[in-house]
């Protein structure tokens, strides 16, 4: 019994010490930690602004935010900053005192939003692992740190990067003491020629890459043959941004137009990539479904979004990616009055909207004859 309750005590002085260290690091969340080396990268529409890819040597990582430590200074260069750090990591910020050691060259790519969402972990995680192309890392092992266990096709996806690539996961609570730490910066951005909110833009060239290498990799049937099929894209499964009335316009789509309602959700990775590369004309309400733009056929086409409200109208990263597709584009934005409030579609409007964009298509196909 004494053995027992020594033990106690012990543990609890070691977990009331880390918690003291944690305040003083706490009160100074944000800091500058210089790093050992940068590697200046060029990509397309960032010729007079490279991307830079930063080295640090023994820092210990936030695995599951790409937050770095050194000297108690935490150094933010991601879409977390402070406010959002609290918000996310105060809870758990004080039990992640384990660490353990990684030797050689490590990385990480998640933000506070990527872990389960279709949208974040493909347009902002996923894209950083761009930056390993760099011929400064082809002849090194390098360690992505994961904070829990995807599934077996998103990990070919992450390997698919770098073949030296090598999978950890660790549990939450766990920090990464690493030797090397690179710093990856985000690929997708808004470029300068568009005056629009926007992360969701990243180069022509790795949208083309992306598909055409992790198409074969997901074993989905790509071909090259004209896309033929018209889809509306419901939320019926998501818990916000829904359609109330949901029902009546996936019938009256189907009824005048022959429109079919599908539930991105309910597919597979493989059958999301063969129905977006499909089809030619999209009606959907603003969410993660439309990330499966980046399967579309460059080869014309519609996408028409339906905002919930004008909170979320101001996101116009898949207007980027419909017109890089060269789709004609157009939305209706409904009046919620919060940003995740379910709306009522006019269907009548919904109906005029579509008419034009068919007839634009039409005229665009003729012309093309």
């Amino acid at each position: 019994m004494m053995v027992t309750l020594k033990k106690i005590l012990n543990n609890k002085n070691k977990i009331v010490a880390n918690l003291m260290n944690l305040v003083t690091l706490y009160k100074t969340t944000t800091g500058e930690i210089m790093p050992d080396e940068i590697i200046e990268d060029f990509h397309e529409n960032s010729r007079s602004n490279p991307s830079k890819i930063r080295i640090y040597n023994n820092v210990k990582v936030w695995h599951q935010y790409s937050v770095i430590e050194k000297y108690n200074i935490l150094s933010i260069h991601s879409f977390v900053n402070s406010w959002d750090l609290r918000e996310h990591v105060k809870n758990k910020l004080f039990r992640n005192y384990l660490c353990i050691d990684i030797k050689g060259y490590a990385c990480s790519i998640d933000t506070p939003f990527s872990k389960n969402n279709y949208y974040h972990l493909f347009i902002e995680s996923i894209p950083r692992l761009w930056f390993l192309r760099n011929s400064f890392f082809l002849d090194k092992i390098i360690t992505l740190l994961l904070p829990y266990k995807r599934n077996e096709k998103l990990e070919l996806l992450f390997k698919a990067f770098n073949k030296n690539i090598e999978i950890k996961y660790l549990p939450e609570f766990i920090r990464a003491k690493c030797e090397y730490y690179i710093e990856l910066p985000f690929l997708s951005k808004s470029p300068d020629d568009f005056d629009l909110n926007s992360g969701a833009y990243f180069p022509e060239s790795y949208r083309v890459w992306f598909k055409n290498h992790f198409g074969s990799i997901l074993r989905a049937e790509l071909p090259k043959i004209k896309p033929f099929r018209k889809i509306y894209i419901s939320r019926q499964d998501a818990s916000v941004r829904k359609f109330t009335n949901d029902e009546e316009i996936s019938d009256v789509l189907l009824r005048r137009y022959d429109i079919e309602t599908v539930i991105p959700g309910k597919l597979s990775l493989n059958e999301q990539a063969e129905l977006f590369h499909n089809s030619y004309f999209i009606i959907s309400p603003h969410g993660a479904g439309l990330t499966n733009l980046i399967w579309c056929q460059n080869k014309g086409g519609a996408l028409l979004e339906i905002f919930s409200s004008k909170l979320v109208s101001s996101y116009r990263g898949f207007e980027l990616h419909a017109k890089r597709l060269n789709f004609f584009y157009d939305s209706i934005t409904l009046n919620g009055s919060t940003r995740n409030e379910n709306v009522v579609v006019n269907t009548d409007l919904l109906c005029e909207k579509i008419d034009v964009m068919l007839d634009k298509l039409d005229q665009n196909s003729q012309l093309n004859q």
